[in-house]
């Protein structure tokens, strides 16, 4: 529970960040990385390591080098997000995450393409769509 509620918390803020400024609060995403090495340390002394732990941080990985690759279409404020949230949770819940998030963002763009003649060049805020992947998540694992 309280798990749910740090990740809420630090994806509530990215979000406002997001949409106001088009940009990540990194200190905010510092933070969040801190804290999940902390909790990751934790499992590890606490006789619950599994390798596959280390398994959400290949998609933040893999996000971050696809940045730096297309040159930021994907932000690297996004990538480095990713990467933290893989410190917090399982690879089932950020694939959950990450593709709930897609489909949301997605589906918000091809809108504002079809309804608000917006072009494909135009950027949108990812995070929000994390939030709502995250929430949607929530509501399937309960």
């Amino acid at each position: 529970m309280v798990r749910e509620a740090v990740l809420l918390l630090y994806l509530i803020i990215n979000s406002l960040t997001d949409i106001r400024k088009r940009q990540i609060c990194m200190p905010c995403v510092i933070c969040m990385a801190v804290s999940g090495v902390f909790r990751v340390i934790m499992e590890i002394f606490g006789n619950r390591f599994e390798w596959q732990l280390f398994l959400p941080l290949l998609i933040g990985t893999v996000m971050l080098i696809l940045s730096i690759w297309t040159k930021s279409a994907i932000g690297m404020g996004d990538a480095l997000l990713l990467l933290a949230l893989g410190l917090w949770m399982s690879m089932e819940e950020l694939l959950i995450v990450m593709l709930l998030g897609t489909a949301g963002s997605g589906i918000y763009g091809a809108l504002l393409l079809a309804v608000c003649r917006r072009k494909k060049e135009d950027t949108i805020p990812f995070v929000p769509f994390l939030l709502g992947g995250y929430v949607g998540g929530l509501l399937l694992w309960r």
